[in-house]
C-alpha cells in the first residue's frame, strides 16, 4: 500500500484532515494578501501576483506530496521571510501562514512516522 492510499484509510483521517487545514490556511493567506493589497492600493504588482502565488503553491505541494522535506524547506522559507520583514520593516507581518506551515510539518511528520510504523508491522 502506497503513502497516500495509507493516509486516506479511515484512521488516518485526522492527519489528512490537519495536513489539508494547514494548506488551506496557506491558501487563505495568499488570498487575504491579494485583497489587502489591491485595497490599499487599488491594483496588484507583479511581486504580489507571484508572492502570493508562491504561498498558495508552498501549501499545495506540502499538501499534495505529504513531503517532511517539502515542508521544512516551504517552512524554512516562510520563517525567513517572515525576519526579514521584521528586520526590513520593524512590522510583524504573517502570523497565520507560520500557522500553517507549522501544521503542515508537524502532521507531515506524523503521517511519515505512521506510514512508516505500518510498513515495520507489514514486514514482521
Amino acid at each position: 500500500m502506497s503513502k497516500r492510499q495509507f493516509i486516506k484509510l479511515p484512521e488516518n483521517k485526522k492527519l489528512l484532515s490537519n495536513i489539508r487545514g494547514g494548506a488551506i490556511l496557506c491558501y487563505i493567506v495568499a488570498v487575504v494578501t491579494a485583497i489587502v493589497y489591491y485595497v490599499q492600493y487599488g491594483g496588484l504588482d507583479v511581486e504580489i501576483i507571484v508572492g502570493c502565488a508562491f504561498i498558495a503553491a508552498g501549501g499545495l505541494i506540502c499538501h499534495l506530496t505529504m513531503s517532511r522535506v517539502a515542508s521544512l524547506i516551504y517552512a524554512g522559507i516562510v520563517i525567513a521571510a517572515y525576519v526579514y520583514t521584521l528586520v526590513e520593516s520593524g512590522v510583524t507581518s504573517g502570523y497565520l501562514l507560520i500557522v500553517g506551515v507549522i501544521f503542515l510539518v508537524i502532521y507531515n511528520f506524523k503521517a511519515a512516522s505512521a506510514y512508516k510504523r505500518y510498513k515495520k508491522s507489514i514486514e514482521h
